[in-house]
């Protein structure tokens, strides 16, 4: 786990992924999202959709309730260990880096709300 992994799913929570599928793609994380999969943190309708929504393993993760493996091993895209190892809270893994300014933080979260009430949207035209 990675504080960039952290920041990705806290990122799908804040575009709604807590209550429904959201939409990642068009800002160019997909591949870091794709990797939160692997911890059962975000769940996908499809391979390749590009949206995502928080498990309730996730939410609960996010919330601090719960700490996952630091490491876990992946192979041809599948999970093939059981995470042993430390462990690592959410506030744990978004401490592994330096934090973002207030402005950055707060244009990025404008910009999700923005491409969730997009999908939204979208997704009650069809």
């Amino acid at each position: 786990m990675t504080a960039q992994l952290a920041h990705a799913l806290r990122s799908i929570a804040d575009a709604g992924g807590d209550k429904g599928y959201v939409s990642v793609a068009a800002y160019g994380h997909s591949a870091i999202h794709g990797r939160l999969k692997h911890w059962n943190l975000i769940e996908t309708p499809s391979p390749r959709s590009g949206r995502w929504r928080l498990t309730p393993a996730g939410k609960t993760w996010l919330e601090g309730k719960v700490r996952i493996p630091e490491q876990i091993q992946v192979l041809n895209n599948q999970r093939v260990d059981s995470g042993s190892g430390s462990m690592i809270s959410f506030s744990d893994a978004l401490a592994l880096s330096k934090p973002q300014s207030e402005w950055e933080s707060e244009v990025e979260l404008e910009w999700l709300r923005d491409r969730a009430r997009e999908e939204r949207a979208y997704l009650e035209e069809d």
